[in-house]
């Protein structure tokens, strides 16, 4: 059963449709990957489904209710990681716990019981300019998921790190994934990355963009680096870039 659903989906710009008719789904503990040219559309859907942004058509639903341009229902990790550079590491993560009211100390105490899961532990009295980029995404992610929402939306959480640590990243965010339960929507341009970590890959294609293709990936979780040279792999990869290069968006913009 889908815990999160968009119902043909239609933002406007200026009177001109962005993205048009783009409905999808996510199921409880699916990791669900959103691939396009940029400029398609995907972070306009994502604003919408985080009720940053209400659609000119279309609505949003959250375990059968409607949370259409209602924010604040699921949790929204944009591409930076927008720590505050004068709170130390805990006190970023324990963010989401003190706006809720909770008291710092406690809010404090909870967040670090998660500090070395998420590979923090030794660095909470630390400021974010003192980590590596994975660590300041982890912080980032922990701080996302002490949000408590059901639904976690990622808008390319590892595309500012380098090659050897986003690939470390993408098998820690599984083994942390599979043991947590998450379920989280996620954008990437890196199609290595959509099919090593998903479930299910959404294509959006067009101008107005519109979601074109659903690909399951049917490989059995967890998954380790040796998925990656696998016929599997490849074939996944070949069937999500064919369908892009007959993008005509995706052509005139010379990606």
């Amino acid at each position: 059963m889908s815990i999160l659903t968009a119902e043909s989906i239609t933002v406007n710009y200026f009177g001109k449709p962005v993205i048009e008719d783009v409905s999808l789904y996510l199921k409880k503990r699916e990791l669900v990957c959103l691939v396009g040219a940029s400029g398609v559309g995907k972070s306009t859907l994502f604003n919408v489904l985080s009720g940053t942004l209400a659609p000119d058509g279309g609505r949003v639903m959250l375990n059968g209710r409607d949370i259409t341009a209602r924010a604040g229902e699921v949790s929204y990790m944009q591409q930076k990681d927008l720590l505050l550079p004068f709170k130390t590491v805990i006190d970023n993560v324990a963010l989401p716990l003190v706006i809720r009211g909770e008291p710092k100390k406690s809010a404090r105490e909870k967040a670090q019981k998660y500090a070395a899961r998420f590979g923090i532990s030794g660095y909470e009295s630390t400021y974010p300019n003192r980590l590596s980029g994975g660590m300041r995404q982890r912080a980032a992610l922990l701080r996302t998921y002490l949000f408590e929402k059901e639904v976690i939306l990622l808008d390319e959480p590892f595309s500012a790190l380098d090659a050897i640590t986003r690939a470390k990243m993408q098998s820690w965010y599984l083994d942390v994934s599979d043991e947590l339960g998450l379920s989280a929507l996620f954008i990437t341009h890196d199609i290595d990355e959509a099919v090593f970590l998903s479930d299910r890959v959404y294509i959006m294609t067009g101008n107005p963009g519109r979601i074109t293709s659903e690909i399951k990936i049917d490989v059995k979780k967890p998954r380790d680096t040796s998925f990656i040279t696998d016929e599997r792999f490849v074939e996944y990869k070949r069937k999500i870039l064919d369908i892009l290069k007959n993008d005509n968006y995706f052509n005139s913009r010379g990606v």
